[in-house]
């Protein structure tokens, strides 16, 4: 059969080798057991009674000697203890004392410490090396101890598996072969089906298939009754063989299936090789027969595979009008058993075209693009590894057919330089900006004018803007192009092309729900929270906010109430949300430094140019917010979406300096009139000591509800269950969620020694160090900030209730407008 032949580097040298001689060892060296090994409680007593040490390494060393053919795991524990020791010999040059450099044993124990014992953040790499020199060291020692050998198959299967090269440049595969056939010589042939096993799947992993088959086979002959794994990965070897014709791959996986009837995967490999040897069929009849043992062909097999198969029908050298038809039976077949693979449609498109059936082949190859396979690329593969074999099927005449579009492409190529030519211009200033801005992100202190970020932000609505005549200029251009050249297929375009802009549009310009800020927080019960907020904006000389929500979460942070096209047509209202596991945390003191800080960067009296720079940013921030909301994920395939979203990452590693300096100015500002202490303590509370109880609380309400979905307050289950007063039962089974002194401890001080999650935000450290120098507050306010609720249990329910809903609706369990900034 012509064609299939698949060529690996190297993978020759892996054919000429024996099948029967290859596997890597299982984690633990054992033989068959000839004697009562000791039992685990046996040996750890042992071990107390008998530590490992030099000098009882003697009697230890001929216990393990005797207890290496131990198959079961009673004399783990010694092992376990012997490959620690010798690791703990080992000096800096990687040698071992004199009392174990000349034991065979003690290498072979140190090399698989190297193998079995890695930590999780050690270079594999190095490791796997130290664990080959040490048993070529012990193979010096004893050239016939299996057990090495074994262990040097294993290291050199992970190195193949890292992709890392021998000395001279070839496989280490070929090396874990050499070993395994070594150790085939000292070990029994019955420890060696497992490891036959593992070498099958590693090779059939590489793409050693022929190898693979045959080590699969023997495994399969040495056991009695293989598991279904092991079965269906040797069909799949047999199928994938390049050096047999579908025919003889047929016959063997049938005496497979004559050995294991009860494993319709089998069927699938059959009906794959049978249509190879284009025998559709015995092909539908295999389907047919996995079906009813609840196999599906494109879930067992490989759609790789699949595809290798339908390139083999396309190149069978076979001819005749009959056969030309069974070829397009067979890809059609093919293409129908794995519905969502482009390539098997273009393939049988091909089949049709072979046979004169254009329009067909044509709509197949419609079908194709609407599964996002362009069907020239994949003719143009064919054509191009064929050598020349494909010509009787005339695959030249395909291009004028393809082609047949030529008129609608240039219209569209015209459209698309115009399109690419102004986004490559915004690309550019993106570019610009972030290369200007990029000294801005290494310092800490340095401010730019505010005037070029002005009129970087204003660039952003121009480009927002554009973007919005493209969309218009778009649809009238598909409009235009039905009229000219009045076309079904064009017709169809265009309505799907309307309608994706319509659905890009939408997203784009998505505004936060109200609900996502929060519950709005009116009437008596809040009137304190309120008139302090009113207090805090009155003396900062800010304007006083239009609404107060509460939200379940733990930032505290002002929004712009539905931002209009980005803020691009102002905002109607700035709304203040306060996250209710901040407030738990936070004093009356500290909740006013807080307040203070935001208010500080909207005062009245700032420049123009400062009440324009944070008035935009915070709508658009908000919009954004908005967006990740509503669409999710699917905001990551609207073009609109990513390039305002990329534009304003640029603009504000631009404008990182600038926001830096606010940030600091209104901490200093908030420190001034709360005190710096007081501020400090609160910055401690909102950016470590919240988000840890936040996400402590939210995994105790999942917990509680999913043994009583009524969870009516998960703040007073939280004080119950897991607040410093929690005892009983039930407070022990939830006290892995409790918040300790020494986890907050612990938290504040990687918080201090960590940068700020984004550039445009200062340390944690450095707004402290700014406040340090501060007078501290003459009389701190030191009742909790929760006492300025009336009605606190209330509360309580309808926020559980809102973060319920809130965390079926999202996968991160909080939606982007509750978060601190």
């Amino acid at each position: 059969m012509l064609a299939r032949r698949v060529r690996c580097a190297g993978c020759c040298l892996l054919l000429l080798l024996c099948f029967s001689l290859v596997a890597p060892a299982q984690d633990k060296e054992k033989d068959k057991p000839a004697e009562k090994f000791p039992s685990k409680d046996e040996v750890a007593d042992l071990l107390k009674r008998e530590p490992l040490t030099l000098e009882t390494w003697p009697a230890w060393r001929e216990r393990l000697l005797r207890w290496i053919h131990d198959k079961g795991q009673g004399t783990d524990p010694a092992f376990d203890e012997g490959r620690k020791f010798v690791r703990a010999q080992v000096n800096d040059q990687g040698e071992l004392p004199e009392a174990l450099a000349k034991d065979f044993l003690a290498w072979y124990l140190l090399s698989s410490s190297y193998y079995l014992d890695e930590p999780k953040d050690a270079d594999r790499i190095a490791e796997a090396k130290k664990a080959d020199q040490a048993l070529r060291k012990s193979l010096e020692l004893k050239s016939d101890f299996g057990f090495a050998h074994r262990r040097q198959a294993q290291v050199y299967m992970r190195l193949d598996n890292l992709n890392v090269p021998t000395d001279k440049g070839g496989s280490h595969f070929v090396l874990a072969l050499k070993a395994l056939e070594e150790a085939g010589k000292h070990l029994p042939a019955d420890q060696m089906v497992a490891h036959r096993h593992q070498a099958g799947e590693h090779a059939l992993a590489k793409g050693y298939s022929a190898l693979a088959e045959g080590l699969l086979l023997q495994v399969l002959r040495e056991v009695s009754q293989a598991p279904p794994e092991v079965v269906q990965k040797a069909a799949s070897a047999i199928l994938a063989n390049p050096e047999k014709s579908y025919q003889d791959s047929a016959k063997q996986v049938e005496e497979l299936i004559q050995q294991y009837p009860k494993i319709g995967a089998l069927e699938c490999y059959l009906a794959m090789c049978q249509l190879g040897s284009l025998d559709l069929p015995a092909a539908e009849k295999s389907v047919a027969r996995a079906r009813e043992q609840g196999a599906v062909v494109d879930q067992v097999v490989a759609a790789t595979q699949a595809n290798i198969v339908a390139d083999n029908i396309l190149r069978n050298p076979r001819r005749g009008g009959d056969v030309v038809q069974t070829k397009i039976e067979c890809l059609r077949y093919l293409a129908e058993l794995f519905p969502k693979d482009g390539r098997l449609v273009v393939m049988h498109g091909l089949g049709l075209y072979l046979n004169d059936e254009y329009e067909a082949a044509l709509a197949e190859f419609a079908r194709a693009r609407e599964l996002g396979t362009d069907p020239a690329t994949v003719v143009i593969h064919i054509r191009d590894g064929s050598s020349g074999e494909l010509e009787p099927f005339q695959l030249s005449k395909l291009v004028p057919e393809i082609e047949k579009g030529a008129t609608e492409a240039r219209l569209q190529r015209v459209f698309l330089w115009t399109v690419a030519g102004f986004f490559a211009f915004v690309v550019g200033v993106m570019g610009l900006m972030t290369g200007l801005g990029s000294h801005q992100a290494q310092s800490r202190t340095t401010s730019p004018s505010t005037r070029p970020l002005a009129l970087a932000l204003w660039l952003f609505y121009v480009v927002l803007f554009v973007m919005l005549v493209a969309v218009v200029g778009l649809n009238i251009g598909v409009i235009v192009l039905l009229f000219s050249q009045p076309r079904v297929q064009l017709f169809i375009v265009g309505a799907i092309t309307s309608i994706l802009f319509g659905i890009a549009l939408d997203l784009s310009f998505r505004t936060p729900r109200r609900a996502s800020l929060g519950i709005s927080a009116t009437g008596a019960d809040v009137a304190r929270l309120t008139a302090l907020v009113n207090e805090v904006a009155l003396r900062v000389g800010a304007e006083p906010v239009a609404e107060v929500r509460l939200a379940w979460g733990a930032g505290i942070a002002l929004h712009t109430d539905a931002p209009r096209f980005l803020g691009l047509m102002g905002s109607r209202r700035r709304v203040l949300t306060v996250g209710y596991t901040a407030l738990r945390l936070l004093t009356v003191g500290e909740l006013a430094a807080v307040l203070t800080q935001r208010f500080a960067r909207f005062r009245k009296n700032d420049a123009a140019a400062d009440r324009f720079l944070e008035a935009r940013s915070l709508a658009i921030d908000d919009s954004f917010a908005g967006m990740w909301a509503y669409g999710g994920g699917t905001n990551y395939l609207n073009p609109f979406f990513l390039f305002l979203w990329l534009y304003y990452a640029a603009f504000r590693r631009f404008a990182a300096g600038y926001r830096r300096a606010r940030t600091l100015l209104a901490d200093r500002l908030a420190g001034e009139q709360q005190g710096g202490d007081v501020t400090a303590e609160a910055l401690r509370k909102l950016n470590v000591d919240a988000p840890l109880y936040e996400t402590q609380l939210r995994e105790l309400a999942r917990e509680l509800i999913a043994q009583d979905p009524d969870l009516g307050n998960m703040y007073l289950a939280w004080d119950d269950l897991c607040g410093p007063q929690a005892t009983g039962e039930d407070a022990k089974e939830f006290a892995h969620l409790a918040v300790t002194e020494s986890q907050r401890e612990n938290a504040r001080r990687e918080a201090l020694a960590g940068e700020a999650p984004q550039a445009d935000v200062p340390p944690l450290k450095q707004r402290l160090d700014v406040l340090a120098d501060l007078p501290k507050a003459e009389q701190p306010r030191n009742e909790l900030a929760t006492e300025l609720l009336d009605n606190r249990e209330s509360w309580e329910e309808q926020l559980t209730t809102a973060a319920l809903e809130s965390w079926s609706k999202t996968k991160a369990g909080m939606t982007p407008a509750t978060a601190a900034r």
